[in-house]
């Protein structure tokens, strides 16, 4: 039998029913790589016509696996032997011979094993590849032309480099407009993926942009109009029953919203005509999608495409809302969606017809509302899997579909920019949908609810705003109308668990609305919904709910509700898994804090309940951490304190012994950090006996003998506040086989931390331990603390870890505080490899600043380096440090064809470059500090993203809700006793380096005035006379 008999008799066994056969042919193959004519002999198979199409298209699947791995060594796959040169010529050939085949599966597999080869023969190995392609477009076969695109849509988004741009675009870019505006030759899948490639090169346009500001003018500009005009024609055009007519005007606003989001101004003229025609395909879905996809459930909007393609109706209605988000988020389209504009923002847009401005934000919340409607497809699968339905619901989900796509759009874009024009419309637009609902229940419509859910939840997510509308009188909000109409009634409807469920959730979002005997109603319902027999709907609903009620009522309010919840809630964590319990973990977090001394008459219940989800998930970092906060809050709740020590210790201990070489790193790391958080919050002074006569030992046992990265973090943190809380217990302690007090031990600790040979990563929590240390330790480490310096200088020499950097940089920092000169003196003493300490120390110092973080530790590197500055110690004068960078014609933008050169910078006196430090620091303190409205009479910036403008919010509650204060301060620093008792940690910065700046310019101090003079650049010298002024 000849080889390629072989081939295809395996290629057929592998298509056999029985997983045995299929399995020894799939290894048979597999040996054929060491054969060099075995690429060849399945390029042959796949382009025979002649033979069954099932074998001809394994081959060619077949035939790009062995690309993958035999074609390249370049190839990250690869495993070899590679396939010999003349073979490889002979494939290419065959490649593009079956690009016209006339099967289309058989085109699309070659297209792929193309695209493959591509990557690494083109342009080298295969110079004609492109012309080749070109050859296919032009040829008018549909068959060459969709084999062609499918090649090109690979090659154009992997393969074109920035320098081959310029050749490749001018000659595709009119091939691929006659292949989208040819009806009648090509097919709608085939012109969509013309309009998807054009997309891309777009897309990689905006890419080179910044480094070549006019190439999209130059590119797109002679074909944009030709573009735009006949996409808008096809849009316009009824739509064809087949859905592949979909599948094009997907890829078409596709292409316009890749446009508006990345060269807006360039289609502004045209997006204008686009938006009746968008805003028509919106409203004349509704109808089939409540019916087909709402309602029903059966009817699938997609379909399989003949090259095993699918597209689904979802896809393009989600590309309908892009399209509004985008353009609300653009500036010039303001007045689409609000009346209240400045003079330099009316411009004349025409609205859909039938609408004003004011009409229209309604009626696009209005249909928002349908199409967030609970399809029956979603009910049936939160009904199978619990899990799911939580996750989708989730308001930070990663889930996609329809009803999240429009909330997006409401809450997260429209409520955004026009708060109050979009909840005026949303409760305008709830209206009518409410009455709707109620004639449809009257009609005897099985699913009137399902619009009702939909204006709830649309209300409920926006509940800050109206509240907070309502309080300054911004927003008429019939909040009693609508309990008393709605909100009574489908709250009772005890057979629709969904919508009774999103009632009670609504209800909770409003609490702090709530007259004080209807909000006791309300949470004794959502009490009784944890009832076991209640449905899952009913029951997740009531714990988000409990969760909104703790966070808007007060705990007085909740105090006599506590032990109910608390017994209710007990089983359903033992039950919960995955989502659900996270969900549940966080409730049970509030509500533990509504009573410390409720709380503590329920620990036989609370404790085993806890300790049981962490045994449970001990290797899952996410469900500790939950446990993990749950503990902090307990811990220092005098009812814990024993059952602690009795009932969570020993399991703790007992994992930590248990834990095997597979599975110590999450569980060690757990042990430890739940560990840490009894010690810190423990509140009993001085520590249990337990806390140092058995977990220390064990723990600085684990943390000197272990390399685990995780585990050696985390132990750093333990051990700085066992230092903080127990210094003395630990100084008085001494290990029974060493004879060494706990401080010796932490202090051996350290120095195999500081050892040249451990990870930067597993000491990034070191400085903060030795700075705990040498604050809390004062003379009974004075005579360790020159060598500990000293190791810390020798390691901040080779490191380049900014994080460890910083870590250790602070340990000086603070030092230099109370005593800089001695600090200054002894590194400048110290020489390690002919460099002296203040070199090392002041060199990565200066290096590293600008990336520096931690609000106090910040401070705390300023202040120091401002202290320094002001130093007399002769021997500062005389150390360099890294400059400025320096600029050259490679500093530009890195593409894909600039070599990644290194950056050079020069070399700078150290009084110089801590003048540039603090004065960038100044400007960025001011920065943070000062609200900047921005204009946009600049026309290119009216095409930015219209983010929070002037007006737009007016209420503290909107910017926290929506997370515009963003808090990256570091916990630690809030929870350090130490640090929020430092006069650091009070210091408005800018106000500090104001008066440094002027009280060393009056003096002087170290030519202050001249380096200001001779060495800082424009920008640099107009702080500094800001400063001064």
């Amino acid at each position: 039998m000849d080889f390629n008999t072989t081939v295809f008799e395996t290629l057929s066994a592998c298509l056999d029913p029985n997983p045995n056969i299929r399995l020894e042919a799939e290894l048979k193959l597999k040996s054929f790589a060491l054969n060099p004519e075995y690429a060849l002999t399945l390029i042959n198979i796949a382009t025979a016509k002649e033979l069954p199409f099932a074998q001809r298209q394994m081959a060619a699947i077949t035939l790009k696996s062995l690309v993958s791995t035999h074609w390249s060594p370049k190839d990250e796959k690869f495993v070899g032997p590679e396939v010999p040169e003349t073979t490889k010529a002979a494939v290419r050939e065959k490649l593009l011979i079956g690009l016209s085949d006339d099967l289309n599966k058989i085109r699309v597999a070659l297209a792929y094993a193309i695209s493959r080869i591509a990557q690494h023969d083109w342009p080298e190995s295969w110079p004609h590849l492109f012309d080749s392609l070109l050859e296919n477009l032009r040829s008018g076969d549909s068959k060459q032309v969709h084999g062609a695109m499918y090649v090109l849509s690979e090659f154009i988004r992997n393969d074109i480099t920035d320098q081959q741009f310029p050749i490749v675009a001018p000659v595709l870019f009119p091939e691929l407009f006659k292949i989208f505006n040819e009806e009648k030759l090509y097919s709608p899948q085939t012109r969509a993926r013309a309009v998807a490639i054009m997309r891309d090169f777009v897309e990689m346009l905006y890419t080179l942009k910044e480094e070549h500001p006019d190439a999209a003018q130059y590119y797109l500009g002679p074909v944009l109009d030709n573009w735009m005009t006949n996409m808008l024609i096809l849009l316009k055009s009824n739509p064809n029953t087949e859905f592949g007519d979909y599948g094009l005007r997907l890829e078409v606003l596709n292409l316009v919203c890749k446009l508006l989001e990345t060269f807006p101004k360039m289609i502004s003229k045209y997006v204008i005509e686009y938006i009746p025609v968008v805003w028509s395909h919106i409203t004349n879905l509704s109808s089939k999608y409540i019916e087909d996809v709402v309602n029903d459930g059966e009817g699938e909007f997609a379909e399989e495409h003949s090259d095993g393609e699918s597209f689904g109706m979802e896809n393009f209605l989600y590309i309908l809302f892009e399209f509004f988000n985008l353009l609300a988020s653009k500036k010039p389209f303001k007045s689409l969606f609000t009346t209240n504009l400045k003079k330099n923002e009316k411009i004349n847009i025409p609205i859909p017809e039938g609408h004003n401005q004011q009409k229209f934000i309604e009626e696009i919340i209005y249909y928002c509302l349908i199409y967030m409607e609970m399809t029956q497809e979603q009910m049936d699968l939160w009904i199978s899997d619990v899990n799911q339905y939580v996750q989708d619901e989730h308001e930070d989900t990663y889930s996609f579909n329809v009803r999240i796509s429009t909330q997006e759009l409401i809450v997260d874009c429209l409520s955004l920019f026009y708060p109050y024009e979009t909840v005026n419309a949303l409760i305008n637009a709830t209206n009518r949908h409410f009455q709707e609902g109620i004639n449809s229940r009257n009609a005897g419509n099985p699913n009137w609810w399902k619009i009702h859910e939909s204006c709830l939840l649309a209300i409920g997510r926006c509940s800050n705003i109206i509240t907070d509308g309502v309080e300054q009188n911004q927003i008429q909000f019939d909040l009693g109308g609508l309990f008393n109409n709605v909100i009574l009634e489908d709250i009772g409807y005890s057979d629709l668990p969904f919508l009774q469920g999103r009632t009670l959730w609504f209800v909770s979002q409003f609490a702090k609305s709530l007259p004080n005997e209807l909000a006791t109603q309300y949470v004794t319902a959502a009490v009784n919904a944890l009832q076991p027999n209640q449905p899952f709907p009913v029951k997740i609903s009531a714990v988000k709910a409990l969760k909104s009620f703790c966070t808007f009522l007060e705990n007085e309010k909740l105090q006599p509700f506590q032990s109910a919840i608390l017994e209710n809630m007990a089983p359903m964590v033992n039950d919960a898994e995955d989502d659900i319990l996270f969900l549940i973990l966080e409730t049970f977090t509030d509500i533990i804090m509504i009573n410390p001394e409720t709380t503590a008459q329920y620990e036989p219940i609370i404790i085993p309940i806890i300790v049981n989800v962490w045994v449970k998930n001990c290797e899952d970092p996410l469900l500790c951490s939950f446990v993990t906060d749950l503990f902090e809050i307990l811990a220092p709740n005098p009812g814990f304190v024993e059952p602690l020590q009795t009932k969570v210790v020993p399991v703790v201990m007992q994992s930590l012994a248990d834990s095997d070489k597979e599975d110590f790193s999450g569980v060690a790391t757990s042990c430890v950090e739940l560990l840490t958080v009894l010690v810190k919050k423990c509140c009993v002074n001085p520590l249990p006996p337990l806390y140092i006569e058995q977990i220390f030992p064990t723990l600085i046992q684990l943390l000197s003998t272990t390399d685990d990265h995780s585990v050696l973090q985390t132990g750093q943190d333990y051990l700085k506040y066992m230092i903080h809380k127990a210094l003395p217990q630990l100084i008085a302690w001494v290990d029974p086989n060493s004879g060494k007090n706990g401080v010796v031990l932490i202090v051996e600790f350290i120095a195999k931390m500081l050892d040249p040979s451990q990870s930067d990563n597993a000491s990034i929590f070191l400085g903060d331990l030795i700075n705990k240390l040498i604050l809390k330790g004062g003379n009974d480490i004075a005579q360790i603390l020159p060598d500990l310096l000293t190791a810390i200088t020798r390691r901040v020499a080779i490191s380049k870890n900014t994080i460890f950097i910083q870590s250790m940089i602070c340990v000086f920092a603070q030092l230099i505080q109370s005593q800089m000169e001695t600090v200054t003196s002894f590194l400048s003493q110290l020489n390690i490899e002919g460099k002296s300490g203040l070199e090392i120390i002041l060199g990565a110092w200066c290096e590293h600043s600008d990336s520096f973080q931690g609000v106090f530790k910040t401070k705390l590197c300023t202040v120091s380096l401002s202290k320094l500055f002001t130093s007399t110690e002769q021997n500062l004068q005389y150390v360099m440090v890294q400059g400025d960078l320096i600029i050259t014609e490679n500093n530009g933008i890195m593409t894909r064809s600039k070599s990644k050169a290194a950056k050079q910078y020069n070399q700078l006196p150290f009084y110089v470059k801590a003048v540039k430090l603090l004065a960038n620091e100044y400007q960025r303190s001011l920065q943070e500090e000062e609200s900047y409205v921005e204009g946009y009479d600049e026309e290119d910036d009216a095409w930015e993203d219209d983010l929070a403008g002037e007006g737009d919010f007016k209420y503290l509650s909107e910017i926290v809700d929506y997370g515009y204060i963003d808090d990256d301060e570091g916990g630690y620093e809030e929870e350090d006793e130490d640090i929020k008792n430092d006069p650091i940690y009070q210091i408005k910065i800018n106000e500090y380096l104001q008066d440094f700046f002027r009280k060393c310019a009056s003096a002087n101090v170290n030519n202050f005035m001249g380096i200001c003079e001779q060495f800082l650049n424009d920008s640099e010298k107009k702080i500094i006379q800001g400063a001064l002024n």
